[in-house]
């Protein structure tokens, strides 16, 4: 560590070498030192051993001016903060009262444009991303607990969902009993057909209806040849109600049509959910 105020006095060759070294050694030192220099020069670089900062003299050569924070133990260095402490990365500043913890894995990092600053904040619904499985079934208009299943045996009831923030995916097989079921909860032929055990809710908005995909389906009693299932979320519920297309308009599928052993659908379909 060395200090110098860069001016090679008028003196004897010995003396000069050493003012030599001793200004070459406070170059490479960065100007070391517990305090700062006492000779200073707009720009020079000073590495202030109390806090273990770099600091620059600034243009006008009044002040000093902190850029990195070094840790010696672990040799990290990182920018260092203002005098608010804020980190400023351009036009970008980092607010100091925010504290990255384990305990914050949901949260997001929001631009204040008024103060120019980034804060870490709670993550608000529409930033996290969950996966997880559902079981879908069968149900009906007219069911009891419209909520509940009308079958009372299946073969599959296989559903997986994909949540970013408030946008829901959800993919699901329905396969009734292949050797025997019978219909329950208020289930009969001739009622309007529906898929129900959604993960979340549709979002309860006016006039939102979230269309299915169907990818296949199989072994439906009675059904038209040329015909492919259609269906839309109910907002405000678990449920996808099942139609089909009719001149120019759509009409409820039936019960009956899946009143047989093995009937089944695979489905898809993305919609928006108010729950939390």
């Amino acid at each position: 560590m060395s200090q110098h105020d860069y001016v090679i006095d008028n003196q004897s060759f010995p003396a000069t070498r050493t003012d030599l070294n001793n200004a070459l050694a406070a170059i490479v030192s960065q100007n070391a030192g517990a305090s700062a220099p006492s000779t200073t020069y707009a720009y020079q670089l000073w590495y202030d051993t109390t806090n273990d900062t770099l600091k620059m003299r600034n243009s006008d050569d009044d002040a000093w001016i902190d850029l990195f924070d070094v840790n010696q133990t672990t040799d990290v260095a990182t920018i260092a903060a203002d005098g608010s402490g804020d980190i400023s990365l351009g036009n970008f500043k980092f607010d100091s009262d925010q504290t990255v913890g384990a305990s914050q894995d949901d949260h997001v990092l929001t631009y204040d444009n008024a103060t120019g600053k980034i804060s870490l904040e709670a993550g608000a619904a529409g930033t996290s991303v969950t996966t997880g499985t559902f079981t879908p079934a069968f149900s009906s208009q007219s069911a009891t607990d419209q909520d509940a299943s009308i079958a009372s045996a299946y073969d599959a009831q296989v559903g997986h969902y994909t949540r970013i923030g408030d946008l829901v995916h959800i993919e699901a097989t329905i396969i009734t009993d292949s050797v025997s079921w019978v219909f329950t909860n208020g289930g009969a032929t001739g009622q309007n057909l529906t898929i129900v055990g959604l993960p979340f809710t549709v979002k309860n908005v006016t006039n939102y209806y979230p269309s299915i995909s169907v990818g296949s389906f199989a072994n439906w009693t009675g059904w038209s040849s040329g015909f492919t299932p259609m269906g839309y979320g109910v907002t405000n519920t678990k449920r996808i109600n099942l139609v089909y297309p009719v001149g120019n308009g759509v009409t409820d599928i039936l019960t009956t049509y899946i009143a047989v052993f093995e009937s089944s659908i695979v489905v898809s379909m993305t919609y928006e959910t108010d729950d939390a």
